[in-house]
């Protein structure tokens, strides 16, 4: 059985460093928008249900994103299994050595949707990372007994992620911990979108049907 592997001059010009985010990240993005990877990346136009087809997305994502890091780049995000996280957690940390980017993610920080979609401050951050671990590890006794200490946290978006626990199962391919969560939340909080507009289509049952 033979293995394809990607070389990192394939994808970039040169691998990501501290001084370089601009050059490399446009690379990658012609990279992604080739290989159909982009929509994914950003959670656009996406409509598959099929989790298995969207874990492999992610797989292939994250691995483009991975090649192409310098060492001390890749030991940033070694640990997320999230292609998005991975590319958002490059992009926060590149924010010092790119200004124009700073002011990107400075106007998504103070916009009113964020405030009306659910938004959460640096504080609960930590509370929030936990949860998005277990919704994406699909540890659904862990995400219930985490929303039981914080029941708020459904309706949160996690940062940097952008979007609710819902949408990091529903991504993850955790169908069980999807329809768990559905039946805790409203249907206003069924309609939160995450930060790139993405909304999970899930409904509640009617109990009586």
């Amino acid at each position: 059985m033979t293995t394809t592997k990607i070389s990192p001059s394939s994808i970039v010009v040169e691998v990501l460093r501290d001084d370089n985010y601009d050059d490399w990240s446009a690379c990658m993005k012609s990279y992604m928008l080739a290989q159909d990877l982009w929509d994914f990346i950003k959670h656009t136009g996406l409509q598959e249900a099929d989790y298995k087809a969207l874990r492999r997305k992610n797989a292939a994502a994250l691995h483009a994103i991975q090649v192409p890091c310098a060492p001390h780049m890749l030991s940033k995000i070694r640990s997320i299994t999230s292609a998005k996280v991975a590319w958002d957690t490059l992009a926060n940390l590149q924010q010092q050595h790119s200004p124009s980017h700073k002011e990107q993610s400075d106007e998504a920080e103070s916009s009113e949707d964020d405030e009306s979609q659910g938004a959460v401050s640096n504080e609960m951050n930590g509370p929030l990372l936990k949860l998005y671990k277990y919704a994406h590890n699909g540890d659904w006794k862990d995400v219930r007994s985490h929303l039981r200490e914080y029941p708020d946290a459904k309706k949160a978006k996690i940062k940097p992620y952008g979007g609710t626990a819902l949408h990091v199962a529903a991504f993850s391919g955790h169908l069980r911990v999807v329809e768990e969560l559905v039946k805790l939340m409203s249907v206003e909080e069924l309609e939160i979108q995450d930060d790139q507009g993405y909304l999970c289509k899930c409904t509640k049952k009617d109990p009586t049907g």
